[in-house]
């Protein structure tokens, strides 16, 4: 209703991805359980979901929302194969491309498994996201976002090293995936059901909330 009211919104991660970023020539609108997620400011976020309802694409949306947002941010993904973890770069690259210049940050660094953005201000700090394949990222801080992390070999050798980068960083640690049966740390996390994990805050998503599956949720 106000600039101040819009300065305010655009300086959120949701309204920064609502309000300037799109995709194949059409604005983003998020569902709301993305920004349920977006909003979550928990240490520790365990997301169990369905396939293809558009979580891998709301954690690159979010990574690069930060980069623009702060003044130095750094976001590592590690993902099941080579292939995804570049197309998680891949979806940050396409976004960062249309957005309005006038909010965009330069692009100092661009490769198939990583970008960095620097900054506007004097001082031309840079913000990073990093992405590689399933194995614990080393020498790195900031958000780590582990994508499908029931489907890892060395899930739990993946999710102890992630661990250590957000205390570090005071950033958070995303595990997001399909389940996988009854095993794995994922599955450990996600349940409870063989001790308590109580500094993660869980999200399940199921197919049926996604408006592209159905239009009467009741039903589905």
């Amino acid at each position: 209703r106000t600039e101040a009211e819009l300065s305010d919104w655009l300086g959120t991660e949701w309204g920064f991805i609502e309000g300037l970023c799109r995709h194949d020539d059409e604005p983003i609108v998020l569902e709301p359980y993305q920004l349920n997620f977006l909003q979550n400011r928990s240490r520790f976020r365990w997301v169990t979901k369905s396939r293809q309802i558009g979580f891998s694409f709301l954690m690159s949306l979010e990574a690069l929302a930060r980069c623009h947002l702060r003044d130095k941010h750094t976001a590592v993904f590690v993902s099941f194969s080579l292939d995804e973890a570049k197309e998680r770069i891949l979806l940050a690259r396409q976004i960062h491309e249309e957005l309005p210049l006038a909010y965009q940050k330069r692009l100092v660094v661009d490769s198939k498994t990583e970008l960095a953005f620097e900054s506007n201000a004097a001082h031309k700090r840079l913000s990073r996201i990093i992405s590689h394949p399933s194995k614990a990222p080393r020498g790195k801080s900031g958000d780590t976002n582990l994508d499908e992390l029931a489907h890892y070999v060395a899930d739990r050798d993946v999710y102890r090293g992630s661990t250590a980068l957000i205390l570090r960083s005071n950033g958070q640690l995303t595990g997001c995936s399909t389940p996988l049966g009854r095993r794995g740390i994922f599955w450990e996390i996600a349940t409870e059901e063989l001790r308590k994990f109580p500094h993660h805050s869980r999200q399940v998503v199921p197919w049926w909330l996604c408006r592209f599956f159905t239009v009467d949720v009741a039903a589905a």
